[in-house]
């Protein structure tokens, strides 16, 4: 039992490194989007609060599942993941008013579906991550990279009609 614990170690000391790096960063990107985008139009700022949200935890969970293979720990995985996932379910009720203001703002279903879509996506991937551990040593590459693809491609649908055009 002690051998084991002593194990696990190694993987809470670089999930709390990788934690206390994700933590400060999304507080001071958070902050400085708001400030960059604050003489802009409203739906513009929070077009890409809301792509920063999501897009930050799809970006996390990439870089775990990616350092996953450098390290083979499961429960670095694990740790960060849940802890991730327990953070945004309990800030949603704070990230609300993005969400709220784009269900207010005259979109069209599809549009309103796209994001909740992106959204299970994004939580779905945490999970998947999690849960593939059970049944394989690390989660396959093509895996990883057909939900970042997902994901990205919806991000760019979303910038080229909400936020600025890049195309």
């Amino acid at each position: 039992m002690f051998q084991s614990l002593i194990k696990v170690i190694p993987s809470l000391l670089y999930s709390i490194l990788l934690l206390a790096l994700f933590y400060w960063q999304f507080n001071t990107q958070f902050t400085s989007i708001i400030n960059a985008f604050s003489q802009e139009k409203l739906s513009l700022l929070y077009a890409y609060l809301f792509l920063y949200l999501f897009g930050l935890f799809l970006l996390v969970i990439t870089v775990v599942n990616l350092i996953h293979y450098l390290i083979h720990e499961k429960a670095f995985v694990v740790i960060t993941l849940c802890t991730l996932t327990i953070f945004y379910l309990f800030s949603l009720t704070d990230f609300s008013y993005v969400m709220e203001y784009f269900i207010h703002y005259p979109l069209d279903s599809y549009t309103i579906m796209g994001m909740i879509f992106f959204i299970v996506l994004i939580f779905a991937y945490a999970l998947y991550s999690m849960v593939i551990l059970y049944f394989k040593d690390t989660m396959p590459l093509s895996h990883i990279i057909t939900f970042v693809l997902l994901a990205l491609g919806y991000m760019l649908y979303f910038i080229q009609n909400y936020g600025k055009p890049l195309f």
